[in-house]
């Protein structure tokens, strides 16, 4: 497990749903996995009528993963596609943490 986490909820807009699901896992992620310090990420989709359609998390190695020169380039000058799809997202948050504690070794495929 990771010292740190960047954990993110959101939503998207139904029309643009299906461009969502591909950005995301194009672009977006492998990007943010390019980053010096960011370890891995999992993204998962709640279930129909859930107030946030998403909640991706990034293993970071420690929070001063986000505050690289090259986190903050990703953050300042987005690629095009990133922009379009930034203004496709409904409820965004993004809260960064430590990792006080873990158990087990497993991810898992599901969260409660």
């Amino acid at each position: 497990m990771s010292g740190a986490l960047l954990a993110l909820w959101n939503g998207a807009r139904p029309d643009s749903l299906a461009e969502y699901e591909a950005w995301h896992g194009i672009e977006h992620a492998p990007e943010r996995l390019g980053v010096p310090g960011f370890r891995f990420a999992r993204r998962y989709r709640a279930e129909a009528g859930a107030a946030a359609g998403f909640f991706t998390w990034y293993g970071l190695e420690d929070l001063g993963a986000l505050d690289t020169p090259a986190y903050a380039a990703l953050q300042a000058e987005p690629t095009a596609w990133s922009a379009r799809m930034r203004r496709s997202l409904t409820g965004f948050r993004r809260l960064p943490g430590r990792v006080l504690a873990a158990e087990g070794r497993g991810l898992g495929g599901a969260l409660v």
